[in-house]
């Protein structure tokens, strides 16, 4: 409990370079050039799922889907639309993400938006 705590935290108040570098944007699909701050990020996040992947082979990243799961649902979301490149235990965490009936249906409310919030639209 202490490091799912611990884990969700780190996405709350982590990630700064990730955070401003990639935009959420699920619309888009871009490249952007990346700083060593974002890479660093990345790096830590896709240690985070492989590594929780590693104990929990159901796929959540704590046996069952949890708050830490959907805090990383719009960084899941995030490495889609800018194409990020992941080690093979963090990519299927991403899949699973990305296939669950909850954020299909976040994706296609979402969908429905007009609105077009130019600082998201980096790349």
């Amino acid at each position: 409990r202490a490091k799912a705590r611990a884990i969700a935290s780190e996405m709350h108040s982590g990630f700064f370079d990730l955070r401003n570098e990639l935009p959420m944007n699920i619309r888009a699909h871009r490249k952007v050039d990346l700083t060593k701050g974002a890479l660093k990020d990345i790096a830590r996040i896709d240690a985070i799922w492989a590594g929780q992947a590693e104990l929990h082979p159901n796929g959540w990243l704590f046996g069952e889907w949890s708050i830490a799961d959907a805090m990383y649902a719009p960084v899941a979301l995030r490495f889609q639309t800018y194409g990020i490149e992941l080690s093979e235990g963090a990519k299927a965490y991403q899949q699973k993400v990305l296939a669950s009936e909850s954020l299909q249906q976040w994706l296609e409310e979402a969908s429905q938006e007009t609105d077009i919030v130019e600082e998201d639209e980096a790349g």
